[in-house]
């Protein structure tokens, strides 16, 4: 982990969900995120909402 701020920094949290691992749910509460991280352990779990920070490679198709 890095700071947000930090040059290193891929995406930056924008959200918390206690007791989820449903990202596709949960992060629509936030129209910034693009992104998100689930973190489980015993009966712990969380996700973090993320925004990307730097641009992301664009996929394309050759048929």
């Amino acid at each position: 982990m890095v700071a947000c701020s930090g040059p290193d920094a891929d995406a930056r949290v924008v959200g918390r969900a206690d007791d989820s691992n449903d990202g596709e749910t949960e992060c629509r509460k936030y129209p910034d995120a693009d992104s998100y991280f689930t973190y489980k352990r015993g009966s712990d779990k969380y996700l973090l909402c993320l925004k990307s920070l730097k641009p992301r490679p664009q996929l394309t198709f050759n048929p």
